[in-house]
């Protein structure tokens, strides 16, 4: 694994959390429309501007009204009490694993030089290997949601 070296990390990280690609995954603010395309019986998290939670089934909605079921309960929240709506997201969570397994790898990599030369290979190829299988599961399994609506930011 001699070809893992210290500005292959710095580069992986630079592509990683450059703006340009951190700007990329926010969504406009204020896209209300957005939540017209969601189906009905679709699970989001809403977050109230208090900062409460509420896991709820999308049910419909009106140009300043949500309509949500939680249970068997039927509730209407006011667009000017919600913060933000986020669903599920695979595409997400795939790229999160991505990202976990490529952290980890370049992690185990800069571990593993540090191995005496008379360690064994297997010895070499574990400590590489694992931090990235452990940081890729952890990414796996961690729920990924996409924001499908912001409200705008109040003056």
């Amino acid at each position: 694994m001699r070809f893992l070296h210290i500005p292959l990390i710095a580069v992986c990280a630079l592509v990683l959390f450059s703006p340009p690609a951190l700007k990329c995954s926010t969504p406009p603010r204020g896209s209300w429309d957005l939540v017209h395309g969601l189906p009905k019986g679709q699970a989001i998290v809403l977050t109230y501007k208090n900062n409460e939670e509420l896991k709820a089934e999308f049910q419909g909605f009106t140009s300043d009204t949500l309509l949500l079921r939680k249970g068997a309960e039927d509730l209407r929240i006011q667009k000017d009490n919600i913060a933000e709506i986020e669903v599920a997201s695979n595409a997400k969570r795939t790229r999160n694993t991505v990202m976990g397994a490529v952290l980890g790898l370049s992690a185990g990599a800069v571990w593993g030089r540090h191995l005496n030369s008379t360690d064994g290979g297997a010895q070499r190829a574990a400590m590489v290997l694992l931090p990235a299988a452990g940081m890729a599961a952890f990414a796996a399994f961690t729920p990924a949601y996409k924001t499908i609506y912001r409200a705008p930011k109040e003056h």
